[in-house]
């Protein structure tokens, strides 16, 4: 960071900042993961 001219306050932005890309995929992985719970739940009062 300090050979792309970034200031120390910049710096610990830059480092802190959250990546966009990896919430959604995280996002995405927790979403599908309730879908299977969930259908899951539905298979088993089906099949009672």
């Amino acid at each position: 960071l300090y050979e792309e001219g970034f200031t120390i306050g910049g710096a610990r932005q830059q480092l802190s900042a959250k990546n966009p890309e990896k919430e959604d995929h995280n996002y995405k992985k927790k979403l599908i993961k309730e879908l299977i719970t969930e259908l899951e739940e539905i298979k088993a009062y089906l099949v009672k």
